[in-house]
């Protein structure tokens, strides 16, 4: 069985899923859609799992941007404040040595 997409995955495992329910099948015929079935949920597994971390690596791809604006905007308002202060003291100063 090669690889499916996850909605026909699920769609087979519901067909199983159902068949083996009915109760009409050998036990040979249950074990083999048993065994059909452990291998599709675990295909099915593995891509949630591979969602996953793709999910992961952009939500920690977005955390670091933000991360490095909000770093980057901060550094500018603390430029400001320095700016800021040091405009203040230089007219200060400047004023007292009138």
């Amino acid at each position: 069985m090669g690889e499916i997409k996850f909605e026909k995955a699920m769609e087979e495992l519901e067909k199983i899923t159902t068949e083996l329910e009915k109760g009409n099948l050998s036990l040979d015929e249950s074990v083999e859609k048993f065994e059909e079935g452990m291998k599709l949920s675990k295909q099915c597994n593995d891509m949630i799992e591979k969602a996953e971390k793709i999910l992961n690596k952009d939500e920690k791809s977005i955390l670091v941007v933000i991360f490095i604006f909000f770093f980057r905007f901060v550094s500018f308002l603390v430029r400001l404040c320095m700016g800021l202060r040091f405009f203040l003291f230089c007219s200060w100063f400047f004023g007292l040595a009138r």
